[in-house]
């Protein structure tokens, strides 16, 4: 039998249960065996674990999109938070002079993608974001 002290343990180490994120207009799960938009709070690093797969019809112009509402407390960050994005599927080129794309978390909560190429279709992410930094 477990003592209390092992089983406080292995709740502080259990996973958190993920919390789909509410996407803007414009902005889908890409769906098709792809990871949804989601997140989670995990208390024991004070780390917010943020991972997804989108899809628009296409960003004209490119640039800085919100995609997702805003996160309330306890989710939001000490300071704003940027990760890079892992696949972007769009039918140009980066210029040679263009940083990114990146995933933002601003302190206010409002997840937006900046530094989109013209035209993105999809966009998949993942990372950690400190709660304390």
């Amino acid at each position: 039998m477990a003592s209390t002290l092992e089983l406080l343990i292995l709740a502080m180490l259990a996973e958190p249960p993920w919390i789909p994120l509410s996407l803007q207009a414009g902005w889908s799960n890409t769906g098709g065996g792809f990871v949804a938009a989601q997140y989670r709070l995990r208390p024991v690093s004070n780390e917010l674990e943020i991972v997804g797969n989108v899809s628009h019809t296409a960003i004209v112009g490119g640039g800085t999109s919100i995609f997702a509402a805003s996160l309330v407390a306890p989710y939001l960050p000490a300071s704003t938070q940027k990760r890079g994005a892992q696949c972007v599927i769009a039918p140009n080129v980066y210029a040679s002079n263009t940083e990114g794309p990146f995933v933002v978390l601003p302190t206010s909560g409002a997840i937006q993608f900046q530094f989109l190429p013209v035209n993105v279709t999809q966009v998949e992410f993942h990372g950690f974001i400190p709660m304390d930094a």
